[in-house]
C-alpha cells in the first residue's frame, strides 16, 4: 500500500467525507475479521493492537466503544464538520446577509419615498378642501384676521354711508319729513338726498383718522357728482311723492259722496280733449292703453260688467293714471231702464266690481245711450228726467259728450278717424269730451285711435282724463 493510500485510510476527511472501505487484503480488513490490530508502527496500530503495555483486550474494547460513542457515527461526525462553515463561507454568508439587509432597507426607503410623494401631492388639495369647509361653517367672528380681507376704501365709503344715513334720520327727518310731509319711504328718500347735497364739503372734517385723509384726497368732482345725483334723486322723489298724493286724492275726490257731485260748468283755460271709452273692459282695452302710453295721453273708461274675464284691466288703466267711471253692469236697456230701482241696482253692481279693483266707487257715470236717449221711454216713461236728478243727489255726476267718432254705427277705421277729426263739429271748442268704445267688436276704433290723437294734438289740445275740475257736458233730456 502506498503512503497516500495509507494516509487516506487512517484519517477521516475534515468536511465529513465518508471514510473509504478497507480493501479485503488490507491489514485493517484482516484486523476487523480476526479482532487483532496489524503489527505496524502507525497510530492506528498502536491504538488497536500492540505489546503488553496496552490495556487488556476487554478494556481496550470498552474504551474503544466509549470513544466511538462520544465521537458518533461517521455520518454524525461529518455533519458536525459540515455545520461549522469555513472563514470564507462565514465571510460570504455575512456579505450575503449584509446585501439582503441593504436591499431590504433600500426597498423600504423606496416605499416610504413613494408614500411621501403621494401624501405631498394630495395634501394641498385636501388641506384646501378642509380649510374651505371650515371657513364656510365657521362664523365670521371666528375667522382669523388673515381670512378677512380688509379694504380701506370700502371701509371709508361704508362708514360714510352709515354716517349720512344717521345724519339724515336725525336732522333731515326732523326738519323736512316730520315737520312738512308724512313719514313715508319716499319722503325719507327725499330728505336724505336733500341733506346729502350739503354734506360733501364738510365730510373730511367730521371723519377721524385715515378716513379723513381719504376724504381729503378724494377728487373734487366727487362732491359735484354727489350733488348732481342728489338733485336727480330729489326730483324723482318729488315726482313719486306727487304721484302718490295724486292717487290719494283720486281715491278721495273721485269717490262718490252723497250730496256732493262734481258740478263745474266752466271751461278750462287750456284747450283740452277728453277721450272717453264706453262698454269695456275687453280684449281691446290693452291695445288702447298701449296707444295712449305711446302718446302720453290720458283718458276715461266708463266700464261695464259684461266681460268679467278682463275685469283686471280696470286696475291696470287706473294705475296708469286714467279715470274710471261707471256705465252700469249689464248695459241692458230693458233692464236698467225698467225702473229707478232697477237702474240703481245695476249701477251698484258695477260699483262693487270697480271697488274690488281700485278700492273705491267712483262718482263719474254715463247713462247707456246718454241722458238724451229716447229708447228708455219704451220701458219707463219719464225715467231719464228722474234719474238725472237722483244720481246727483246720491253724489254721482253724469257726463255726456260733445263729439263722437261714430264707431257706434261705422266699422271702418278711415271713416271713424275722419268723423272724429276734421269732420267733427267740436273742432275749435275749448274743451271737448269725445265718445269712443273699447268693446270686443271695436277693432276699427283701435286702428283709428293714433290718427285721432295726432290730429287733436296738432290742433293744440291736451289730452286729459276727467276729474272733478272737468267741465260737465250735459245733453238735453228727452224722456
Amino acid at each position: 500500500m502506498s503512503t497516500e493510500e495509507n494516509s487516506g485510510s487512517r484519517h477521516t476527511p475534515r468536511h465529513g467525507t465518508r471514510r473509504p472501505t478497507p480493501r479485503a487484503d488490507s491489514p485493517r480488513a484482516s484486523h476487523a475479521r480476526h479482532g487483532s490490530a496489524p503489527q505496524q508502527g502507525s497510530h492506528a496500530a498502536h491504538r488497536h493492537a500492540g505489546p503488553a503495555q496496552h490495556a487488556p483486550s476487554s478494556e481496550r474494547t470498552q474504551r474503544h466503544a466509549q470513544q466511538h460513542a462520544q465521537q458518533g457515527t461517521p455520518q454524525q461526525r461529518g455533519a458536525r464538520h459540515s455545520a461549522e462553515p469555513t472563514p470564507e463561507q462565514r465571510a460570504a454568508s455575512q456579505r450575503s446577509a449584509a446585501e439582503r439587509a441593504a436591499a431590504s432597507q433600500a426597498a423600504a426607503q423606496r416605499r416610504e419615498a413613494a408614500r411621501s410623494a403621494y401624501a405631498n401631492a394630495s395634501a394641498p388639495r385636501e388641506t384646501a378642501r378642509r380649510a374651505a369647509s371650515l371657513r364656510s361653517q365657521a362664523p365670521r367672528s371666528a375667522m382669523s384676521p388673515k381670512d378677512r380681507r380688509h379694504n380701506p376704501v370700502a371701509s371709508f365709503f361704508g362708514g360714510l354711508f352709515i354716517f349720512l344715513v344717521a345724519l339724515t334720520l336725525i336732522f333731515g327727518g326732523k326738519t323736512v319729513v316730520l315737520d312738512q310731509m308724512p313719514l313715508t319711504p319716499e319722503n325719507v328718500l327725499f330728505s336724505f338726498t336733500s341733506t346729502m347735497g350739503a354734506i360733501p364739503a364738510g365730510v373730511a372734517q367730521l371723519l377721524p383718522g385715515p378716513h379723513a385723509r381719504l376724504a381729503q384726497t378724494a377728487p373734487e368732482g366727487m362732491a359735484k357728482s354727489a350733488t348732481v345725483l342728489a338733485a336727480k334723486v330729489s326730483d324723482a322723489g318729488k315726482k313719486l311723492t306727487a304721484q302718490k298724493q295724486t292717487e290719494s286724492n283720486r281715491s278721495t275726490d273721485f269717490a262718490v259722496r252723497a250730496g256732493d257731485p262734481p258740478s263745474n260748468t266752466q271751461p278750462s283755460d287750456t284747450k283740452t280733449l277728453y277721450l272717453t271709452f264706453d262698454d269695456g273692459p275687453s280684449d281691446k282695452t290693452q291695445a288702447v292703453l298701449d296707444i295712449l302710453d305711446r302718446y302720453g295721453a290720458k283718458a276715461t273708461f266708463f266700464v261695464t260688467g259684461i266681460d268679467q274675464s278682463h275685469a283686471d284691466m280696470i286696475k291696470v288703466a287706473h294705475d296708469k293714471g286714467h279715470t274710471i267711471g261707471l256705465h252700469t253692469y249689464s248695459h241692458d236697456y230693458a233692464s236698467v231702464y225698467s225702473s229707478v230701482g232697477a237702474y240703481f241696482s245695476d249701477l251698484d253692481a258695477i260699483g262693487q266690481v270697480v271697488k274690488e279693483q281700485i278700492g273705491y266707487v267712483p262718482c263719474f257715470i254715463r247713462f247707456p245711450g246718454g241722458a238724451s236717449n229716447t229708447i228708455s221711454a219704451n220701458y219707463s216713461a219719464g225715467i231719464m228726467s228722474q234719474l238725472t236728478s237722483d244720481v246727483q243727489a246720491r253724489g254721482y255726476q253724469y257726463y255726456d259728450w260733445d263729439a263722437s267718432c261714430g264707431d257706434g254705427s261705422v266699422h271702418d277705421a278711415d271713416e271713424t278717424a275722419a268723423i272724429a277729426t276734421e269732420d267733427s263739429p267740436a273742432v275749435g271748442m275749448q274743451n271737448v269730451i269725445m265718445l269712443l268704445h273699447d268693446s270686443a267688436t271695436k277693432q276699427s276704433t283701435v286702428d283709428a285711435l293714433p290718427r285721432i290723437i295726432e290730429y287733436w294734438k296738432a290742433q293744440g289740445y291736451e289730452l286729459k282724463a276727467i276729474d272733478r275740475d272737468t267741465r260737465i257736458s250735459h245733453q238735453g233730456v228727452n224722456n
